[in-house]
């Protein structure tokens, strides 16, 4: 198909190698001809540029990072690898003394699973953030941020590459440390029951931490922390 230009004198659409203006009638000179086709030039160059803007954008902006600028300093206590075959996954547990808000949980897990996707380059990177090192992994964190920057999840074909969840407060000193004693002394308070296997003696259990922190029995709680979506991409 025949390129066009616009004519000099009526600027109505015309061939470029015609020798006149079909319309006007317009006689086209060499260097009328040669400046549109310069101009032909410039224009398909900058399309050209816009297309590629375009096209990187959609690739790198598929991964854009979340906000994170609530998040806190954090220290790692443990890693994990639970990659299965075909798929790399691995985990982070970290801990942050100074996050005390909803926001500062989520941002700080989120900052965590970017750190741990970008050193590893793994398909999918976990933070969990805990209140507290001695009761890591017993469901109180305060956030976990899911990371898969290929948009696969877990899988590699779940279509997400975030999911955040958080809590809204952190647990009191009282109540970690209940946690704490809990854990620590649970397998003193183990008794049968009656199948060749034993269960734990909770009133007893319960009556021991009361008097070792002078508190009532029904100040015993176990630490429940409900955490909810904070956000998922």
């Amino acid at each position: 198909m025949a390129k066009h230009m616009p004519c000099p004198a009526c600027k109505k659409r015309m061939p470029m190698d015609a020798g006149s203006c079909p319309r006007c009638g317009h006689m086209v000179t060499a260097q009328e001809r040669a400046a549109a086709a310069r101009f032909a030039r410039k224009v398909n160059i900058g399309l050209m540029t816009i297309l590629a803007a375009v096209i990187l954008f959609s690739v790198l902006g598929s991964d854009t990072h979340p906000d994170t600028h609530h998040a806190v300093d954090y220290q790692v206590i443990a890693r994990e690898d639970f990659s299965v075959p075909g798929r790399d996954r691995r985990q982070v547990t970290i801990i942050a003394a100074s996050a005390t808000t909803r926001d500062q949980f989520a941002h700080t897990a989120i900052k965590a699973a970017l750190a741990l996707a970008e050193q590893s380059g793994t398909q999918v990177a976990v933070a969990f953030l805990e209140p507290d090192p001695a009761i890591a992994g017993l469901g109180a964190a305060l956030a976990i941020a899911r990371h898969a920057p290929d948009s696969g999840g877990f899988s590699g074909d779940q279509g997400w590459s975030w999911q955040v969840e958080a809590a809204e407060s952190r647990p009191t000193p009282q109540a970690i440390t209940i946690e704490r004693l809990w854990e620590a002394n649970r397998d003193r308070f183990q008794t049968p029951d009656g199948s060749g296997s034993t269960m734990t003696d909770e009133p007893a259990l319960r009556d021991f931490i009361a008097q070792t922190l002078a508190i009532p029995p029904n100040d015993v709680r176990l630490i429940y922390t409900e955490r909810t979506k904070y956000m998922e991409e």
